[in-house]
């Protein structure tokens, strides 16, 4: 019989939380299941682990290759998945019981090609986000499936329907880093309909370093690359002018956010930032209005806030404007600064100390978090 879902699962070196990661899915709510379990190289005893699960689960098929990256490893299970729909889980996260049968519930009873649920991050300590209700029900307007605040790129947040991916031949592009964006966008651009399940059944693994790893720090360097790559296909696959529009302004958002906390590459990731600023985006940077239409406004949005179009300016145009948009940036941030301090100075330091350690806090496991939904988890 064909499975309802089939469940693509890339491993690599993942040992210590792999069995914890195998036993959510098998102990699923839902049974009808093909667990696709790709070994992509793995030089711990990942591969036998799996081996294990696969001689006691008929549902398993585990499949041994070279290291080809976390896209390589996710193209190789939808080569060969049979299931009516297709859903990707990270080796290191888990699910909640009920994801399965919940998501499968919701994708049927309204026909769509992408559901999309939320996750919970979990680690020594537990971090936790406000669903936005606005942005439940079916989306299928153009502008609607691509402007939600919380849709995240994160393919695991998704189940896809399986001929919606053959049929528009979706697969991720390999030798990039942040593969999922340009996956992940393309397929909300194409779907017909888009549902949302409003609980967090996605279990997120925090805490493995990947804040604090150099050399993962200087892969935010491919971090424009792979948004410009998402606008190329987006462009390709016939998006208007207005959906590619709200998606440049949203990579100059993250991209501005992503160079505020990665310290470590800032000076390497401005040059690279301003080398691969596409043409439109020059253009709308540098207008009066910034990214804003004829009538000031854009939809959804609100163009880009004063500091970070300010940012912006001082990496384009001739010698003298990046000086003095640099200027005014570095004077912005001086006065940040100095805000800052004077606070901690003044009389409400002592009053407001409990806040002040609950949003240092917040700001480590944000960083965290930004790092590990954007970055790779898997060695290249």
């Amino acid at each position: 019989m064909k499975p309802k879902i089939s469940v693509i699962v890339p491993v690599f070196n993942v040992e210590k939380y792999l069995r914890e990661c195998l036993d959510s899915v098998v102990n699923q709510t839902l049974r009808e299941l093909e667990i696709i379990c790709v070994d992509d190289g793995s030089t711990d005893s990942s591969g036998r682990i799996l081996d294990e699960y696969a001689a006691r689960d008929e549902r398993f098929i585990v499949i041994h290759q070279e290291n080809q990256g976390l896209s390589g490893a996710r193209n190789t299970g939808l080569k060969v998945f049979q299931g009516e729909f297709v859903i990707f889980l990270d080796s290191d996260d888990t699910w909640v019981p009920e994801l399965c049968e919940m998501v499968l519930l919701e994708a049927q009873k309204n026909d769509a090609e992408l559901t999309q649920f939320f996750f919970e991050a979990f680690s020594e300590t537990p971090v936790s986000y406000e669903l936005d209700g606005r942005e439940w029900g079916i989306k299928s307007d153009p502008i609607e499936k691509i402007a939600m605040n919380k849709m995240l790129p994160n393919v695991w947040l998704y189940l896809f329907h399986g001929e919606f991916l053959r049929r528009n031949r979706l697969i991720f592009h390999e030798k990039i880093l942040f593969e999922d964006i340009p996956f992940t966008w393309k397929a909300r651009f194409l779907a017909n309909r888009i549902a949302v399940v409003p609980r967090k059944l996605y279990r997120y693994r925090l805490g493995n370093g990947i804040s604090t790893d150099l050399k993962k720090e200087r892969n935010f360097l491919r971090f424009p690359t792979s948004w410009n790559r998402m606008l190329a296909d987006l462009k390709d696959a016939g998006a208007s002018p207005e959906i590619v529009s709200l998606l440049a302004l949203r990579k100059l958002k993250e991209v501005y956010f992503a160079r505020r906390v990665k310290k470590s590459i800032r000076r390497e990731l401005d040059r690279k930032i301003a080398k691969e600023l596409l043409p439109e985006e020059l253009e709308w940077i540098r207008s009066p209005a910034g990214l804003a239409d004829q009538n000031g406004k854009l939809p959804h949005e609100t163009g880009l806030p004063r500091k970070t179009r300010i940012f912006y300016r001082s990496l384009t145009g001739s010698f003298g404007q990046r000086a003095i948009f640099g200027m005014k940036f570095r004077l912005m941030e001086l006065w940040d600064w100095f805000a800052e301090r004077l606070y901690y100075r003044s009389s409400l330091f002592q009053e407001h100390e409990e806040e002040r350690r609950w949003l240092r806090h917040v700001i480590r496991e944000h960083e965290e978090i930004y790092g590990k939904l954007y970055g790779k988890k898997e060695a290249e």
